[in-house]
C-alpha cells in the first residue's frame, strides 16, 4: 500500500513532502495493514470446510484425491495382512512374530530415511517394496523362506503406512492440515473393513489384492511432489486472492 503512495508522489513531483509526512506518521499505513491482516486471519483460520468443499480448490484437488487413493490402498495392505495373518502360508506363530518385528524395525528407522532422502522416494520405493517382497512370499516352499520375505514386505508396507501422516501435514495449508488428515484417515478405514469379506471369498488368494493394491498406490505416487524443504503454506490460495480483492474493497 505505502508503494503505491510512493509511486503517485514520485508521478506528481511530492516524493519529499510525502517522505515527510511518513516521518510524522509513521504508524497510520502499519495500523492499517495490522487491521486488515486481523480481518484476514480471522476470515482464513476461523473458517471449516468439508472434504468435497475442499476438492472445489484446484490448489488442493490433486492432492487430496491423490493422497485419498494413497491412504486407502496402504490401509488395505497393512491391516489387510494383519487381520488376514491366519491365512497367510507357513507357520502362524512365525509369520506373526515377523509381521511386527518388520513393523518394528521399519517404525524405528523410517522418519530418518524421509530426512536423508526425501519423503516421496520413501513412499514409492517402500509401497514397491512391501508388495514386491509379498508377491514373492508367495512362491517360496520354505517356511524360513516365507517368514524371511513377509518380514521384507511388512517392513515396506509399514514404513511407508508410519511416514504417510508426515507427507500429508507437509502437502496441505495450515488451515485445513488438521482437517484434511482426519478426513484421509477416514476414508483410509474403508481398506480393512472390506479384508473379512474379501478373505472369504478370495480366501488363499487375498495376498494378491494387496500386492496389487501396493502397486497401484507405488504408481499413484508419482503425481506427487516432494515436500521435503519446501515452505509450508499457511493459507488456501484461492482464499487468500478472494480475501485480498475483499480488503480493496475496505480501503
Amino acid at each position: 500500500m505505502i508503494k503505491v503512495f510512493e509511486s503517485i508522489s514520485r508521478i506528481n513531483n511530492k516524493q519529499k513532502d510525502f517522505d515527510n509526512f511518513l516521518k510524522n506518521n509513521k504508524n497510520i499505513f502499519k495500523d492499517h495493514e495490522e487491521i486488515n491482516q486481523n480481518k484476514f486471519n480471522e476470515n482464513n483460520y476461523k473458517k471449516s470446510y468439508t472434504f468435497f468443499e475442499i476438492l472445489k480448490f484446484k490448489s488442493q484437488r490433486k492432492n487430496a484425491l491423490l493422497l485419498l487413493l494413497i491412504y486407502f490402498s496402504i490401509s488395505f495392505c497393512f491391516y489387510g495382512i494383519i487381520l488376514n495373518v491366519g491365512n497367510l502360508k507357513g507357520n502362524f506363530h512365525a509369520n506373526t512374530f515377523m509381521i511386527f518385528l518388520g513393523e518394528s524395525i521399519s517404525a524405528f528407522y523410517s522418519g530418518k530415511l524421509i530426512d536423508i532422502y526425501g519423503r516421496l522416494k520413501v513412499l514409492k520405493y517402500s509401497l514397491f517394496i512391501g508388495s514386491f517382497f509379498l508377491l514373492v512370499f508367495g512362491f517360496m516352499s520354505s517356511n524360513i523362506a516365507r517368514c524371511f520375505f513377509l518380514f521384507l514386505s511388512m517392513i515396506g508396507y509399514t514404513s511407508h503406512y508410519s511416514m504417510i501422516g508426515v507427507f500429508i501435514s507437509e502437502t496441505f495449508p495450515t488451515c485445513i492440515r488438521s482437517m484434511m488428515y482426519s478426513y484421509l484417515k477416514f476414508f483410509s478405514r474403508f481398506g480393512p473393513l472390506i479384508v473379512p469379506y474379501l478373505s472369504q471369498i478370495l480366501r488363499d488368494n487375498i495376498n494378491y489384492s494387496f500386492i496389487i493394491s501396493g502397486f497401484i498406490g507405488y504408481l499413484f505416487c508419482f503425481f506427487l511432489e516432494e515436500t521435503k524443504g519446501k515452505e509450508l503454506q499457511d493459507c488456501i490460495p484461492e482464499e487468500i486472492n478472494k480475501n485480498n480483492f475483499l480488503l480493496k474493497d475496505d480501503l
